[in-house]
């Protein structure tokens, strides 16, 4: 069953079937999903996710998304226990950078992890998200 809850995800044992998007991870066996679904951010931060591990590391890969068609820089943060471990930048229109480009980070046990996306560029309102996979070990 799923521990943390939300996303793509089932009982197990049953049907693989999509619950929704969520702040937490989906956990079936050794495999670990989750999806922000799309969020509006601007300057200020927009929190996609935030869970802590439990007593298990995992190696979780992480695929930002924007949906916008403007060239506005953005960036989509990981950060472990309140400290940025990685920044993604995320721009789109004619600044793709990394949009879809995975990136991949070993989560310690008993980690809170954090994900949020910030407009970097100007206070206009943009929509973004993030897609997160992986395998635990325990």
């Amino acid at each position: 069953m799923a521990i943390l809850g939300g996303g793509p995800g089932g009982p197990v044992g049953s049907s693989n079937s999509f619950t929704g998007t969520a702040n937490a991870l989906e956990i079936v066996g050794n495999h670990i999903s989750g999806l922000s679904g799309l969020s509006n951010f601007d300057n200020n931060a927009a929190e996609l996710i935030n869970f802590e591990t439990g007593s298990y590391y995992c190696v979780l890969q992480f695929i930002p998304t924007r949906s916008d068609t403007d060239s506005a820089d953005s960036q989509c943060r990981v950060y472990f226990n309140d400290t940025i471990v990685l920044v993604m930048p995320t721009s789109s229109g004619s600044a793709t950078t990394n949009i879809g480009q995975p990136t991949r980070l070993i989560v310690p046990a008993y980690t809170q992890l954090k994900v949020d996306q910030l407009n970097v560029s100007n206070t206009s309102n943009l929509t973004g998200g993030i897609a997160i996979t992986g395998e635990l070990y325990r």
